[in-house]
C-alpha cells in the first residue's frame, strides 16, 4: 500500500513538474518576443503614399532603429534584411541586402519591389550573420483601395510631387474632368507627395509613374536630393519616363544635371507684371479678376532656338515674351520646365490655377501614343500598329518561351496504354506465370517487384521523352533613341529545369551575375501572365541580392521538368549596331557586334500617316551595308509581342511618338547570338532570338554614313537618278 501511494506521489509530481515548465516557457516566448521588438525599431512605407501598380517597379522604404538591450554590445550590428513579396500570381520575389546598424541610429533602406494585384502580404525580416532570425514583422495585408494601399490601374493616372508650394496641384483629383473629360469617369488621377531626401534611388522605382513634378526644391543642397538619387531620375527619363521641372526661388545651377537635360541658356531670374489679358489666356481667370493687386512674378528666361520636336509656351501678348513653360523629348522620356511658380497667382486661401496645372500636365502626358483613349486620331493610327495590350503581349512571348516538346503534355494514350500494361502485368500475365511454376503464393512477392520495376521504368521513360538536358529560351530586345549610344535592355527568359535543384546564374564570362560587368545594373525579376496574388498554387521562389543599383538572382529554385520565367532589365553602355538614314533614303547600318545581323528592316510613316517595315536586308559581322530603301513597298514583320511587353511598350510608345515627329526606326534580328547568361554547373540547349532597334532622324545629303565609308570603302551617295 505504502509503495503504491509513495509511486502515485511520484507520478503526481511530475505532471505538475511538466506542467510548471510548460507555463514557464509560454511566459518566457512573449518576454524573447518582447525584447525583440525593442531591440529594433523597425517602420516600412510601400509606393507612392500608398499607391502602386501591380506587377510593376515599386518603391519601399524601411527605416531602421538599433536599440542594444541590457547585457547586450554596443557594438555595430551585421544583418541581412530580407523582403519577400508575390510580385505576381505565380512567383514569390525574395530581396536580401547585408547592412550594417549603428546602436542609436536610425538608418533608411530603399528598396524596389514588384506587387501583384491584391497583394496579400509582405514578409519583412531581420537575419543574423549566424543566419537566425532576429526580427520578423507581421506580414501586413494589402488589398484593392484598402487602408494600406491602392491599385493604380492602367486607365488612371499617377503623379508624384516632390517640394509643393501649390495648394491647388494637390486638389486635382477633385476637377478629374479637367483631364478625362466628362466620358472618363471611371478613370482616377492619384497626386502624391513625397520629400525629396524621400525619393527612390533606383531607376527602376519610378516606372509606375506617369509624371514626377520636382517643384523648387534646393537644387544645390546634397542633403536634400543625393547623387545617386539625381541619377536615378535621369535613368528613369531617358528609359521613357516623364519629369516636369517647376523654377521657383531657387536656381538651377547650370552644370547640374537636370538643367543639362534642358536645351536652353539659362538666365538669371526677373520680376514680371503679368497683364489680365496675360492671365486669362493661360487659364488664371482668378487672378485676372484681382490683377491690380498682384506683385510681380519671378521668371526664369531660358534662351536659344527651340530644338527640333521640342514645344514652348510664351506668356501671350507680351512684346518679347520670355518662354513660359518648355517641353521635349529625352531618351525616350520627356522633360519639361515651368519658368516660374504659378503658386504666386493662387487665390488667399487657394484655388484659381486648377485649369492652368490641367493644362500643362496634359502637355506632358497626353501627347503619348501610349493610351490610345488618350491621343488624337493621328497617334492612333501608329499605336494600331501593335494592337495589343501590354499583358497581352506579355503573355504571347511567354507562351513563346514555352513552347518546348518537353513542356507539351503526353498523350492521353500513353497514359490508357501504361495503365493497361500495369493491369496486364499485375492480372493475367502474373497469374498464368505464376502457376505454370506452381508458386502462385508468390504473388504478393511478384505484385511488388512489377510496381517496383514498373515505377522506375516509367520514371526513366518520362525522363527520356522531357529529356535529361537543361534549355534555356530567351527573346531579348535593346533600343537607343537617336543619337545615343546607350541603349536599354528587356530580355525575356525560360529555363527548364532536368532536376529540382536551385539554380544559380553566371555571366557569359563564367562570374556570378553580380561579378559579372554585362549584369552590373540589371534587374531581374520572375514573369508570369497571372497577376492575381491571391488564392495561388505552386508560388515559385525568386532570390535576389539588391545593392549598389541592382537587383541580381542569387538563387532560382525550379522544380523537375518545369520552366521557370525570368525577366532582366538594364542600361546597355553601348548599342550592338548603329544607324543613319540620309535625305535620299539611304539607310546606313553598321554592325558592331561579332555576330552577322540576319535581317534588318525600316519602319517609318507611309502617306496614309500609319507606319510600315520595309526589309533591308543582312550585314556581316562587324560590316557596314548602305541599303537604297523603297517608301512605296511595306512588308510584314514577326515576332512584335516583344516590343509589346511591359517593360518594353513604353519605348515603343516613345518611337511611336517619333515617328509622327519624322523619324524612322531600324530594327535588326541577330544571327546566333550568344546567350547573355549561363547557368552554373549545367550545359544548355539554347535557342535565343536578339533583336535591337535605333531611332534615326534624316540627315543631310552632305554627311557621310557613321564612320565616313560605305561597306567596300566608298562614300555613300544618293540613288542613281535622284
Amino acid at each position: 500500500m505504502n509503495k503504491r501511494w509513495i509511486n502515485g506521489f511520484r507520478a503526481s509530481v511530475c505532471v505538475l513538474l511538466l506542467l510548471a515548465c510548460q507555463a514557464q516557457a509560454q511566459d518566457d516566448q512573449p518576454a524573447k518576443q518582447d525584447k525583440k521588438l525593442k531591440e529594433f525599431n523597425v517602420d516600412f512605407f510601400i509606393g507612392w503614399k500608398d499607391c502602386y501598380r501591380p506587377g510593376e517597379w515599386t518603391p519601399m522604404l524601411v527605416g531602421l532603429t538599433y536599440n542594444p538591450q541590457k547585457g547586450d554590445p554596443k557594438a555595430p550590428l551585421s544583418l541581412t534584411i530580407r523582403i519577400s513579396a508575390m510580385q505576381d500570381g505565380q512567383n514569390n520575389l525574395i530581396i536580401e541586402r547585408p547592412i550594417v546598424l549603428l546602436p542609436g541610429q536610425r538608418q533608411d533602406q530603399h528598396f524596389t519591389t514588384r506587387l501583384a494585384q491584391r497583394q496579400e502580404g509582405i514578409s519583412l525580416e531581420l537575419i543574423g550573420q549566424d543566419g537566425r532570425e532576429k526580427w520578423k514583422n507581421e506580414p501586413v495585408q494589402y488589398s484593392v483601395n484598402s487602408q494600406f494601399a491602392t491599385e493604380i490601374r492602367e486607365s488612371d493616372i499617377l503623379l508624384a510631387v516632390s517640394g509643393c508650394k501649390s495648394k491647388d496641384l494637390p486638389n486635382l483629383p477633385r476637377k478629374k474632368e479637367l483631364f478625362f473629360g466628362h466620358d472618363g469617369r471611371s478613370s482616377e488621377i492619384f497626386i502624391r507627395q513625397k520629400e525629396a531626401r524621400l525619393l527612390p534611388w533606383d531607376w527602376p522605382a519610378y516606372s509606375s509613374l506617369d509624371l514626377l513634378v520636382l517643384y523648387d526644391i534646393d537644387w544645390s543642397d546634397m542633403a536634400i536630393l543625393k547623387p545617386a538619387q539625381i541619377e536615378a531620375i535621369c535613368q528613369w527619363v531617358r528609359g521613357g519616363g516623364t519629369l516636369l521641372i517647376v523654377l521657383g526661388a531657387r536656381k538651377l545651377p547650370a552644370e547640374h544635371p537636370f538643367a543639362r537635360m534642358l536645351p536652353f541658356k539659362k538666365g538669371e531670374a526677373a520680376a514680371r507684371r503679368l497683364s489680365a489679358q496675360t492671365l486669362n489666356a493661360l487659364n488664371f481667370h482668378e487672378a485676372a479678376s484681382r490683377v491690380e493687386n498682384l506683385p510681380p512674378q519671378m521668371v526664369w528666361p531660358l534662351e536659344g532656338l527651340l530644338p527640333p520636336d521640342w514645344h514652348e509656351e510664351n506668356f501671350p501678348s507680351d512684346a518679347g515674351a520670355p518662354r513660359m513653360f518648355v517641353y521635349g523629348p529625352h531618351g525616350f522620356g520627356r522633360v519639361g520646365a515651368l519658368t516660374f511658380d504659378p503658386a504666386g497667382l493662387e487665390g488667399p486661401a487657394g484655388g484659381g490655377t486648377e485649369g492652368f496645372w490641367a493644362k500643362m500636365i496634359k502637355a506632358m502626358i497626353f501627347s503619348k501614343t501610349g493610351r490610345p483613349s488618350w491621343v488624337p486620331d493621328e497617334a492612333n493610327k501608329v499605336i494600331d500598329l501593335w494592337n495589343r495590350t501590354g499583358n497581352t503581349s506579355n503573355a504571347a512571348v511567354l507562351n513563346y518561351l514555352v513552347d518546348l516538346p518537353q513542356m507539351r503534355p503526353l498523350s492521353i494514350w500513353w497514359v490508357i496504354g501504361l495503365l493497361a500494361l500495369l493491369g496486364l502485368l499485375l492480372g493475367p500475365i502474373d497469374y498464368f506465370v505464376l502457376k505454370k511454376l506452381k508458386v502462385q503464393p508468390l504473388t504478393w512477392l511478384t505484385s511488388a517487384v512489377i510496381i517496383v520495376l514498373f515505377t522506375v521504368g516509367a520514371y526513366y521513360g518520362v525522363r527520356y521523352i522531357r529529356g535529361n538536358i537543361m534549355r534555356i529560351r530567351a527573346v531579348s530586345v535593346v533600343d537607343a533613341p537617336a543619337g545615343q549610344a546607350e541603349g536599354w535592355s528587356s530580355i525575356y527568359a525560360g529555363i527548364f529545369a532536368p532536376d529540382t535543384e536551385s539554380y544559380e546564374l553566371t555571366g557569359p564570362d563564367g562570374k556570378a551575375l553580380a561579378q559579372s560587368a554585362d549584369f552590373k545594373n540589371s534587374w531581374w525579376s520572375g514573369e508570369s501572365s497571372l497577376q492575381d496574388g491571391r488564392g495561388r498554387m505552386g508560388t515559385r521562389n525568386i532570390y535576389c541580392r539588391q545593392n549598389d543599383g541592382a537587383n541580381i538572382a542569387s538563387a532560382v529554385p525550379i522544380s523537375i521538368w518545369t520552366m521557370q520565367h525570368l525577366l532582366c532589365e538594364a542600361r546597355v553602355a553601348k548599342m550592338p549596331f548603329s544607324a543613319e538614314l540620309d535625305e535620299y533614303g539611304n539607310v546606313t547600318v553598321v554592325n558592331h557586334s561579332g555576330r552577322p545581323i540576319k535581317q534588318s528592316w525600316l519602319m517609318r510613316q507611309k502617306p496614309d500617316k500609319t507606319p510600315g517595315f520595309e526589309n533591308l536586308g543582312p550585314v556581316q559581322a562587324g560590316g557596314r551595308k548602305v541599303f537604297a530603301t523603297k517608301t512605296a513597298e511595306y512588308s510584314g514583320m514577326r515576332d512584335l509581342d516583344i516590343f509589346n511587353a511591359p517593360c518594353v511598350i513604353n519605348r515603343t510608345r516613345a518611337m511611336a511618338d517619333q515617328l509622327l515627329a519624322g523619324a524612322s526606326v531600324v530594327i535588326v534580328e541577330f544571327e546566333d547570338s550568344p546567350l547573355p547568361f549561363a547557368v552554373k554547373g549545367y550545359s544548355s540547349e539554347v535557342s535565343y532570338v536578339a533583336y535591337a532597334r535605333q531611332v534615326v532622324f534624316p540627315r543631310s545629303a552632305d554627311r557621310s554614313g557613321p564612320d565616313g565609308r560605305d561597306e567596300q570603302g566608298g562614300a555613300a551617295s544618293a540613288p542613281a537618278g535622284d
